[in-house]
């Protein structure tokens, strides 16, 4: 009887985990589904509480959680599960070290977003960490949670702290990943910062060689609109406050972004680093 009731305790938890996963997978597919996709993560995590509690199953469905209310920017809650998260992953004896490192790094966007940027550079500290403890400190999955911590740091005034870590990144890259796209998120992240600063004498090589690597990968939606800011008062000083360049979303020239102002006259050079910009 005592044998009975063990397997039907057993055969219970085994469904429970399979309708967890079930949920959670479901969750994971349904991306432009916002309000199912929230309920089956929901109703993952909560199963996975039950059968499974402080797993790595359960953590994946929180990790999941977090991410779909940082999409519908509920910031605090996303910060809230992340945590939660974290703590129970570290707790872990055999953790995935990959997907600790991308919860760190998810808290550390929620955190930003929300203008904690003390926080946001410690998660992104954190995310960096895990990335050099498994990869190694020359390996290219630190660069971008190095990146986005230094761009934090130098955004809440911790310029000092941000210029070591850029010029480290900096340093890595040439030695490693001088190409990945990783890499050029790294040059823009360090260009246009130097360039809000007041030296974008500095920060223009840095944006137009992240420009370059994007457009070799044919990343033409992304390019980096810091480029203009960088090269408008230092190329072309008496247009300065004329009129304002925009980034392009694709790379044919020219392309005219519809506004009430006029269009630049005289249009810049075609072979220039203009040629990444729209114009009004």
């Amino acid at each position: 009887c005592v044998g009975a009731r063990l397997e039907e305790a057993r055969q219970a938890v085994d469904l429970h985990l399979q309708r967890a996963r079930w949920f959670t997978m479901r969750g994971m597919c349904l991306r432009d589904q916002a309000d199912a996709r929230l309920d089956a993560l929901q109703r993952g995590v909560a199963l996975f509480a039950q059968a499974e509690p402080g797993q790595r199953g359960h953590v994946t469905a929180l990790c999941e959680l977090a991410l779909e209310h940082s999409g519908q920017m509920r910031l605090a809650e996303a910060a809230d599960i992340n945590r939660r998260a974290i703590a129970l992953s570290n707790a872990l004896p055999q953790r995935n070290e990959a997907e600790l490192q991308t919860l760190h790094s998810n808290l550390g966007m929620a955190l930003m977003q929300q203008g904690e940027l003390a926080g946001a550079a410690e998660a992104f500290g954190h995310a960096a960490a895990v990335a050099e403890r498994t990869s190694g400190a020359d390996f290219g999955t630190a660069l971008l949670p190095l990146a986005r911590q230094a761009h934090t740091l130098h955004l809440s005034g911790e310029r000092e702290r941000a210029d070591a870590l850029f010029a480290r990144l900096l340093a890595l890259i040439e030695r490693h990943d001088a190409t990945t796209a990783d890499a050029d998120s790294a040059r823009e992240d360090a260009g246009e910062r130097l360039a809000a600063e007041g030296r974008p004498a500095q920060g223009l090589p840095l944006l137009q060689q992240a420009l370059a690597g994007q457009q070799r990968r044919g990343q033409f939606a992304s390019l980096p609109s810091a480029v203009c800011s960088a090269i408008w008062p230092t190329r072309w000083p008496a247009w300065a406050g004329t009129t304002k360049p925009w980034p392009c979303c694709t790379p044919r020239w020219p392309r005219t972004r519809r506004s009430n102002r006029p269009a630049c006259n005289p249009p810049p050079p075609r072979a220039s680093a203009w040629a990444a910009c729209c114009w009004t």
